[in-house]
């Protein structure tokens, strides 16, 4: 049988929407993945649309359910974010305060694509050899004293910069709270605790500049995703001099060897190459690295309120991770919560107005709001 355009369009369709119940084929998809879980309700609406024109055109109308079932599979996460906000508000409730909102997923703000920007200060914190370190400083709205936000970026320890997904800072920012954006050396040239050294080196150099910029010295909160949430929470766990008031991470590694025995799939990432490289080699050769990269293995009962987002349906990053470390940090009496959402991949808060944006983005929102008010008085 020869296939018209419509036709092949609604095979193409269904196979793409797929991606948001089926585990990701290959990393060469990952990406495709993310713009279907978390932009997808806006191709349920062109599938729809489709599925009347095949019903009303001489296609024959079981074409039209392809459409349907298309529409159904892009508009999964969405509904999926709607039944389980009930878990999640309960997940967070140690943060929430009175005054919290009730809800979490506004239907409103899924077709709201606009982005708040507030003005962005670029600054050389450090200079390594050749190598200049960097940092973007997004101000405050009306420039309030309350505490800082450090972002780390993601990219496997080896790629990526303070540019990375903008979107949430600026978000932040136009919250009241001081947000700098850092970057830091990367592998395979510079190995751990190179980065470490530069975030510490980020957060010296802003707090000498607090007066400066606006915020409370005594109220620093780090973040990151992925690698960078890794490098977050091992700086918030590992450097108590450091005097970090809380850490939020999204989809973040954080026990190298149990990484190095439960890799990702070949075909979706390379694990032992990307641990080998950031870490200067295997578990057997560069043990000690290993450990000190490990915030699952030496937190303690000291460590700063944590909060843990990741999506259910990661391969890059299984959500083990997570999952293992809340339940460490519950059994250390340690104020935590862990956002899970079902329907998530790697990278999913890349949209803020999708069903993982808007999730994380609310609890990322009442974490902050609570340390400011409760810890950094």
């Amino acid at each position: 049988m020869r296939l018209g355009w419509i036709e092949f369009v609604a095979i193409i369709t269904l196979i793409i929407s797929s991606l948001n119940i089926l585990p990701l084929p290959h990393g060469i998809f990952w990406k495709l993945s993310v713009g279907t879980s978390e932009w997808g309700y806006v191709l349920a609406i062109l599938a729809i649309a489709l599925s009347v024109y095949a019903l009303l055109s001489t296609t024959p109308s079981w074409w039209a359910v392809f459409f349907f079932v298309s529409a159904l599979l892009y508009g999964w996460p969405v509904l999926n974010a709607v039944i389980t906000a009930p878990k999640a508000q309960q997940a967070l409730k140690p943060f929430l305060q009175e005054d919290s909102p009730s809800s979490i997923i506004s239907f409103a703000k899924l077709f709201d694509f606009s982005l708040n920007k507030q003005t962005i200060e670029r600054h050389t914190y450090k200079t390594h050899e050749k190598h200049t370190l960097e940092l973007e400083f997004y101000n405050a709205k009306e420039n309030a004293q309350r505490l800082l936000v450090v972002m780390i970026h993601g990219g496997s320890w080896n790629s990526g910069d303070y540019t990375q997904l903008p979107a949430i800072n600026h978000h932040l920012a136009s919250k009241g709270f001081g947000v700098a954006a850092i970057t830091y050396r990367l592998a395979p040239e510079f190995i751990f605790p190179a980065q470490l050294n530069d975030i510490s080196d980020a957060l010296i150099w802003l707090r000498e500049r607090s007066a400066q910029f606006g915020f409370n010295p005594n109220c620093v909160v780090l973040g990151g995703r992925s690698a960078g949430g890794h490098l977050a929470l091992t700086a918030a766990y590992g450097r108590p001099e450091l005097n970090i008031s809380g850490v939020f991470a999204y989809y973040a590694p954080n026990d190298m060897n149990w990484s190095w025995e439960n890799p990702a799939p070949p075909h979706i990432l390379d694990t032992p190459k990307t641990l080998s490289e950031f870490l200067g080699g295997t578990p057997a050769t560069a043990t000690t690295a290993y450990a000190h990269a490990s915030p699952y293995q030496f937190v303690d009962a000291q460590a700063p309120a944590t909060l843990l987002m990741h999506g259910g349906m990661d391969r890059l990053v299984s959500d083990r991770q997570s999952r293992r470390l809340a339940d460490k940090l519950i059994s250390l009496d340690v104020k935590n919560a862990l956002i899970r959402l079902p329907w998530a991949t790697h990278g999913c808060e890349a949209n803020l107005s999708g069903p993982s944006g808007q999730t994380s983005t609310w609890a990322i929102e009442q974490f902050l709001n609570y340390l400011s008010t409760d810890d950094c008085s």
